[in-house]
């Protein structure tokens, strides 16, 4: 039987929807770029966590989140754009000064919300941007997010021990984030091997460790795996 269905602590506001073309264009960028920006500096912190499932996660957010940093400075230096300073989030400072089941708690909870209020943006942008790189940045990267999403509820539900399977979290996914493509949840979760976590690096920087992550096919981690908190 399927587990209750979670909202997320917090309900993300949604993207300002009288901006379009240009205007949401340059708005856009400087939303994701600090939102890519604050998922690597989430990312780095959690991968401390003891929690295995959650220091995975993080590991991908990395792989992921490094490559569309990646990808949007190439836009945004190809088309002159001047984004505003890019700052560190307050949740990334709170973050830091966590440890055990509390950094994993929140910071699965941030991601739950940070992936929510992120694809409101994306969606914004692919609906209502002028620039055409930037639309397709952003359509590309709908699918992506999801992932990221159902994953997180999917940790989010086994710390609450409630196991959320694939239809609950579509079901969830759906009234958190009410205009998501119907193709963006074509996903479907595959476990990873049963590997014990690697030994890390007393520094950390996401080069470091997006190199064992295949970004063709990175698998979630399934919540059966979730030791406890």
């Amino acid at each position: 039987m399927s587990g209750t269905i979670s909202q997320p602590p917090t309900n993300p506001p949604a993207p300002d929807a009288t901006l379009t073309g240009a205007d949401q264009d340059d708005m856009f960028v400087q939303q994701a770029m600090l939102s890519n920006q604050t998922e690597l500096s989430e990312a780095v912190v959690a991968l401390q966590s003891q929690n295995f499932a959650v220091s995975e996660f993080a590991r991908w957010m990395l792989t992921d989140h490094a490559m569309a940093t990646k990808q949007l400075n190439a836009l945004v230096d190809q088309d002159r754009l001047l984004p505003r300073t890019v700052t560190v989030a307050p949740e990334v400072v709170a973050l830091e000064n966590l440890s055990g089941s509390q950094l994993a708690t929140t910071y699965i909870n941030n991601q739950v919300n940070d992936h929510v209020r992120g694809l409101m943006q994306f969606i914004q942008e692919a609906n209502t941007g002028e620039n055409e790189a930037l639309v397709s940045f952003a359509k590309a990267q709908i699918p992506v997010l999801t992932q990221h999403l159902d994953e997180a509820l999917r940790i989010q539900g086994a710390m609450n021990g409630k196991a959320l399977f694939q239809s609950d979290i579509s079901a969830i996914v759906a009234q958190l984030v009410p205009n998501l493509p119907t193709d963006a949840q074509s996903f479907v979760p595959t476990p990873i091997l049963n590997t014990a976590p690697t030994t890390l690096p007393t520094t950390i920087t996401p080069s470091d460790v997006s190199g064992p992550i295949d970004t063709s096919t990175v698998p979630p981690v399934m919540q059966t795996m979730l030791p406890a908190v």
